[in-house]
């Protein structure tokens, strides 16, 4: 693939379900996780800043330089000045079902190839920036008559515009083309200083309150080609660390099941099948207190499909892993010929 400009869309989606007990995985060490890398203020400073979905089921966060969710609360929510759901479910449940998630993508630049990333679990970079103040904010749009601010709000309420998809809207316009070690640091894993591929992303997010619309999150990402050189054999991929349980459980990582379901039985008739391709992720039992199910309970499944994409013939695959800070204890995707050593 040569690339110029493309679109898709992406679909978050939670289903509710009842919890059934599946065996464990291995768990991560979550405490092991590095923070983040501060963007130091400035007046050229890329102008990174966050806003969350609330007029669903789902309290959703997104943010303008690269990642989804709010890496377990640790983002502010500018409108309230509060930690920022991540992606809560149902909204004001304190169950999360999201510690972060972010676009990948890579490509052949001249003789190089490249890979962009908006977060990663283990390196602390973020390779993906807005651009500064006032052109790196998030823009805001409702086909409402008028969409008012959340309580104790510093966010204006956002009256009705023409080009509004949804109830609520957000659209933020980040690039992959920061190379200032102020911002970006080296890559944790070829040692060296960050290459951009020369990208441009727009990504836009939409959220209904109608009963058939509450439960899912639509994102659409228009990528086009800033570099002013041909993108060959273009990849993107979408990473997902969900950590599901409430709040109050601290690190609820250590017993999350996924996978992925490419079709389901469809209602054509006996011997069809509808394709659908949802990655979802869901607590092994539900986390019940006592034996029984309450309020902190997580017993929905999170999904995610790709539900509009650049091209038909669009390939997808589905990887699983689990990261731990001792190297002998991760599990993931390897080569054939690739020893490893497994410890339980």
């Amino acid at each position: 693939m040569i690339i110029k400009n493309i679109r898709f869309w992406v679909w978050l989606m939670v289903l509710t379900l009842a919890a059934t007990t599946a065996s464990a995985r291995t768990s991560g060490e979550e405490g092991n996780r590095r923070p983040r890398y501060q963007v130091s203020a400035g007046v050229e400073s890329p102008f990174v800043t966050n806003r969350t979905h609330k007029v669903g089921n789902i309290a959703f966060t997104i943010t303008n330089w690269g990642f989804i969710g709010s890496q377990a609360r640790g983002e502010r929510d500018p409108c309230t000045n509060r930690a920022a759901e991540s992606f809560e479910f149902p909204r004001g449940s304190g169950t999360e079902y999201l510690f972060q998630g972010a676009m990948w993508i890579g490509a052949i630049k001249g003789r190089d190839t490249l890979v962009s990333v908006g977060a990663d679990g283990w390196n602390p970079n973020n390779e993906m920036f807005p651009a500064p103040f006032p052109e790196g904010e998030i823009i805001e749009r409702t086909n409402r008559a008028l969409l008012r601010g959340p309580v104790n709000s510093n966010c204006s309420d956002i009256e009705f515009t023409e080009d509004a998809v949804s109830e609520q809207d957000f659209v933020a316009v980040y690039y992959d083309t920061v190379t200032n070690s102020q911002f970006v640091g080296r890559d944790g894993t070829d040692g060296r200083s960050h290459i951009p591929i020369g990208i441009e992303i727009t990504q836009e997010s939409y959220s209904w309150s109608f009963d058939y619309a509450k439960d899912f999150i639509l994102m659409d990402f228009g990528i086009r080609n800033v570099s002013g050189e041909l993108l060959k054999d273009l990849y993107m991929g979408l990473y997902m660390d969900h950590d599901v349980g409430h709040v109050s459980l601290g690190n609820p990582f250590d017993d999350d099941i996924t996978g992925f379901t490419e079709t389901i039985p469809s209602t054509a008739g006996e011997g069809f099948l509808d394709t659908v391709n949802i990655a979802w992720i869901a607590d092994n039992d539900g986390d019940p207190q006592g034996g029984r199910f309450d309020c902190n309970s997580a017993t929905g499944v999170t999904g995610v499909r790709v539900v509009r994409a650049p091209s038909p013939d669009l390939k997808f695959s589905f990887n699983w892993w689990v990261s731990n800070g001792t190297a002998s204890q991760d599990w993931g995707p390897n080569k054939r010929n690739t020893k490893v050593q497994y410890v339980a």
